[in-house]
């Protein structure tokens, strides 16, 4: 099921929930760019994760295991409205809806043109 996006992340240990604007699918696991990447004025923290581990599709997404970590990768349109819905990222989300119009982009445009960039392979 990838590439996906937009993604909802949750991130099993620590607990915590991210939006993710593209998510690819790498050689050993899977990554994922923040919406913060297309900003005008881009944040500080890195915009692009990498986690090495085990990828196995889920009825809505991805599940990446690892020694070390376990990630639940949601599609954020699949889930809209349901109980794996996270409002605050659907509205991170929402805005990087905008800023692709403002752009004259799209998700599968930006999805193409950063997959060599990151070496994804699906």
């Amino acid at each position: 099921m990838l590439p996906l996006g937009p993604a909802i992340i949750i991130v099993m240990d620590p607990p915590m929930v991210r939006a993710a604007a593209l998510v690819y699918r790498m050689p050993d696991g899977l990554g994922w760019v923040e919406p913060g990447y297309w900003d005008e004025y881009p944040p500080s923290s890195p915009q692009w994760h990498q986690f090495a581990g085990e990828v196995t599709d889920t009825e809505n997404g991805v599940m990446l295991r690892s020694p070390d970590q376990v990630l639940l990768v949601l599609d954020a349109d699949r889930v809209a409205g349901t109980g794996q819905d996270d409002p605050e990222a659907q509205a991170v989300i929402a805005q990087l809806r905008l800023r692709f119009r403002e752009l004259g982009t799209s998700f599968a445009e930006e999805r193409e043109r950063l997959a060599a960039q990151v070496g994804a392979t699906g």
